[in-house]
């Protein structure tokens, strides 16, 4: 008799338990870290202040809380930063003048980011950290300089292209998160409870395999690279 191909589909109790049980391992896995803020908070809370770092594409400074404790300089194209200049040109800074290099949704905005993370190694000290965030699902935003999405692949070989090495991924955003996100573009003040419950329902009607590929879904990624 032919095996049966068709794919697992999942009713009742055993969607329900499948369901709990990928939240709970979601949340235990992926949610320690939740959020760019959080993030940066886990990565940068427990360094030295004495350290120098350079805030690239700085903008308003939405992360102020969390880089104003270290000797911090801004760099971006227009005022009120610290240096102004183009992040797609060579930078007017000494070779190796910084601990860390800040990074919070840039890349997506550099037509030519290779060069940029080029001039940032050049920029890091010997044992610097590049510390950022990217988009992976998330809207088209500041156009029209909104290039690139990247996958977890993506920027991996992007930062090792660029030379840097000991490479450490976080996703960002839990997959109804992404969901309400998506609603929410289409309707304004759809609420993450409704995302997280579409989601549950699709999950109960879903091929298993499907479910767990849904489940990688996130809204960018947090990373951590040194040289």
């Amino acid at each position: 008799r032919a095996e049966d191909r068709r794919p697992r589909m999942l009713h009742g109790a055993d969607a329900t338990a499948l369901i709990a049980n990928a939240d709970a391992a979601l949340y235990q896995a992926k949610s320690e870290v939740r959020g760019s803020v959080r993030f940066f908070e886990e990565k940068l809370g427990s360094l030295p202040p004495e350290l120098k770092l350079l805030d690239i594409g700085a903008g308003d400074e939405p992360h102020k809380d969390v880089t104003g404790r270290f000797q911090k300089t801004t760099l971006d194209w227009q005022e009120p930063a610290d240096i102004i200049a183009n992040l797609s040109d060579p930078l007017s800074i000494p070779w190796k003048s910084y601990d860390i290099v800040f990074a919070s949704n840039v890349l997506e905005h550099l037509p030519y980011p290779w060069k940029t993370l080029a001039e940032v190694r050049r920029v890091l000290k010997p044992d610097g950290i590049l510390i950022g965030t990217v988009p992976f699902f998330r809207p088209i935003h500041q156009e029209p300089h909104d290039y690139y999405r990247y996958t977890a692949e993506g920027l991996k070989h992007l930062l090792a292209y660029a030379g840097f090495s000991h490479i450490e991924l976080t996703p960002l955003g839990m997959p109804w998160e992404v969901i309400t996100m998506m609603l929410f573009e289409m309707e304004q003040g759809m609420s993450a409870s409704v995302g997280r419950s579409l989601f549950r329902r699709a999950c109960a009607f879903a091929p298993h395999k499907k479910i767990e590929a849904a489940m990688e879904l996130c809204e960018g990624y947090g990373f951590e690279a040194r040289i």
